[in-house]
């Protein structure tokens, strides 16, 4: 699971204390987000067909989607 570049600073602040320890009393704070869905038709085929180069693939579709 990816929790994105936002999702990266949330766990960077709760982390932070630098001793591993989870810091559940940070206060929250609102962020705006778009949530986009995007389906690939025929994903299995097509992660048959590239085999160990899936990560790239899909590295690059997010890109462009990004």
């Amino acid at each position: 699971m990816s929790f994105g570049q936002l999702g990266a600073v949330i766990i960077k602040e709760n982390f932070g204390s630098g001793d591993g320890s989870l810091e559940i009393n940070i206060p929250g704070k609102k962020e705006v987000v778009i949530f986009m869905l995007c389906r690939l038709n025929n994903f299995v085929k097509i992660t048959e067909g590239l085999g160990e180069r899936t990560p790239e693939f899909l590295n690059k579709v997010v890109s462009i989607l990004h």
